[in-house]
């Protein structure tokens, strides 16, 4: 457990004797950027570098360091054990690990789980016959003629074949983060293989599609020229004044579904009118 704060040291005896194997914990004030690049650090020597707890805790005081001109006291020591709690003082370090046993520190924390894929499992196959459905169901034409074609034996449709309708049939701005889904790069994993590279181009194609729904909303305010609450004025507004990293961040569901729900009722009330 880390708690990365100001002062929680005294918070550490209670957890290890409830049960917590080991506790990072600071003895005095900190500074929010020194934190900041120690939580970093710590983190990505877990998640990433696969560290122990200990080997993530060392390296992490070093971004620590440089991000203040406070001595943080950094030096090579072990984690500690409940009896340095009774001892600290002015020269005590900043930053100290806590643990119940030496060996609880000397463990990355992480679950290995392993997954073996079945050989034949083929990762857009599922989300190739979603989207390939959903045009079917949204009534274009060439999609439905290669399903009844599909349908009576007379012609063989590939998985490659909907791809192919997929991308020429969606708007552009999708079509494309869809497009990458399924393309294999030679020479590397591609974005077609279960991999982080996948997960990653995954949210950015539903990043994409929101942002899209979102200015198709934006738009049929406009076309329908209703007479719109000012909050969701101020939302719209809001919209257009984003910067490139708010806008990488920013999340279009609840606009998209306020949105909706406040143009029902206006055009409702409008058609009354």
């Amino acid at each position: 457990m880390v708690l990365n704060g100001c002062s929680t040291a005294g918070q550490v005896r209670r957890l290890l004797e409830i049960g917590v194997p080991a506790v990072i914990a600071t003895n005095a004030s900190v500074e929010d950027k020194s934190a900041t690049e120690f939580s970093i650090r710590f983190y990505r020597n877990i998640c990433q570098r696969k560290m122990t707890i200990k080997q993530a805790f060392d390296d992490a005081l070093g971004p620590a360091q440089t991000m203040t001109n406070k001595d943080l006291k950094i030096t090579e020591k072990p984690a500690r054990g409940l009896v340095f709690l009774e001892k600290q003082d002015s020269l005590t370090p900043l930053w100290e690990l806590f643990c119940k046993h030496p060996d609880h520190v000397n463990i990355n924390p992480l679950p290995v789980l392993s997954v073996e894929t079945p050989p034949s499992f083929e990762p857009n196959e599922q989300l190739t016959q979603i989207i390939f459905e959903a045009l079917d169901r949204a009534g274009n034409k060439k999609v439905r003629d290669m399903k009844s074609e599909e349908a009576s034996g007379s012609e063989i449709v590939t998985l490659n074949d909907k791809q192919k309708a997929i991308i020429k049939y969606l708007p552009f701005p999708v079509s494309a983060h869809l497009q990458k889904l399924f393309t294999s790069i030679e020479g590397s994993d591609g974005f077609d293989k279960m991999s982080l590279r996948r997960l990653e181009q995954i949210g950015r194609a539903c990043h994409i599609v929101m942002e899209f729904i979102g200015f198709i909303m934006i738009a049929q305010l406009r076309e329908n020229d209703l007479v719109l609450p000012l909050r969701l004025k101020k939302r719209i507004s809001n919209c257009f004044y984003l910067t490139a990293q708010q806008r990488a961040t920013f999340d279009y569901l609840p606009f998209v579904t306020t949105t909706t729900a406040i143009t029902r009722c206006c055009y409702r009330a409008t058609i009354k009118l």
